[in-house]
């Protein structure tokens, strides 16, 4: 015969055990946002016209994808949360690119999304005294659940 104890300690690690793939589902499962961006010739194609974020993925982090990132990564990258208020999210991300001279640099990415009306800012820019490339897009986003 089990003893009380026993049963309830086996049924407590049966229930954990039970609920903890629900729990590891929702640990998975991101929203996000899809925006669309604005393209403009003097952007020289720096910004894809769909951006898709899933957020929240591991706390403090993000996943991006965008034809910009498909043509030089070839995959989705991780996103930093940079700020994070009731008026805003900002993500910031770099990529290795080669611009229209096929110079290679590491361009940084930040979009950020204004949560009241989901309007969203795209910047880009290659942190290189001498090289001009810095882009500005605007755009709107949806809410991804």
């Amino acid at each position: 015969m089990i003893s009380r104890v026993r049963l309830a300690a086996r049924l407590s690690l049966a229930a954990c055990l039970a609920l903890m793939p629900v729990g590891m589902a929702m640990a998975q499962e991101a929203g996000g946002y899809v925006c669309t961006m604005q393209q403009l010739q003097q952007n020289e194609g720096w910004f894809a016209e769909t951006v898709t974020v899933r957020y929240p993925v591991n706390g403090n982090e993000a996943i991006v994808k965008d034809a910009v990132i498909d043509r030089f990564a070839q995959q989705t990258i991780f996103a930093k949360v940079e700020t994070e208020n009731d008026i805003r999210i900002t993500f910031v991300w770099s990529l290795l690119t080669k611009d229209k001279r096929n110079v290679p640099g590491q361009r940084i990415f930040r979009l950020t999304i204004r949560k009241a009306d989901l309007s969203a800012a795209m910047v880009t820019s290659l942190p290189i005294e001498w090289h001009d490339g810095n882009f500005r897009a605007e755009g709107k986003c949806i809410r991804r659940k």
